[in-house]
């Protein structure tokens, strides 16, 4: 969303700000951009994304999904990334598109498998050969790579963590 900058001051994940207790960061981020063109760029694709998988979703899903993986980005931003300050959603919709792949998959939807291979290659071709300029120059900042790998991998955490769910209550 775009917002006044006096608000961005408040609102960015700013992780050096998250240890001075201002944790609401932690979700708040992840909602910001750095202009008009991140933040369509980012609405387009999640429109994309609910073209793609909307069918799995309710409301309520697609919002616990988004709160759950915009806190497992942070914390691995947190943890293991060389990232001071985040703001753009393209993590969690990375984190949407493993998961609706998975979804694909159990449901015989062979796609599934095309969705989740282009994923992990377009990630790994980041963490090695760095991002596209273009998108850098774009968005008008550096592209957070970091974070598309930290949603690739909490979209398939909260997967299996849903999984295993379904997976004990029928038993």
């Amino acid at each position: 969303m775009m917002v006044p900058q006096e608000a961005k001051v408040w609102l960015t994940l700013d992780l050096e700000q998250v240890n001075n207790q201002q944790t609401w960061r932690i979700i708040t981020g992840h909602f910001l951009h750095t202009n008009w063109n991140h933040f369509l760029l980012n609405t387009l694709a999640l429109i994309a994304l609910w073209t793609l998988h909307g069918q799995y979703y309710s409301l309520r899903k697609l919002f616990s999904e988004v709160l759950i993986t915009a806190c497992l980005i942070s914390a691995a931003l947190y943890y293991f990334a060389n990232i001071q300050v985040y703001t753009g959603f393209s993590g969690v919709l990375h984190g949407l598109l493993v998961w609706g792949a998975f979804q694909d998959i159990q449901h015989k939807d062979k796609t599934g498998y095309l969705l989740l291979a282009g994923i992990l290659i377009k990630v790994v071709w980041e963490q090695v050969y760095g991002a596209d300029p273009a998108t850098a120059e774009l968005i008008g900042a550096d592209v957070a790579i970091e974070a598309h790998l930290s949603g690739t991998l909490a979209g398939f955490v909260y997967w299996v963590g849903e999984y295993a769910k379904k997976q004990k209550e029928s038993i």
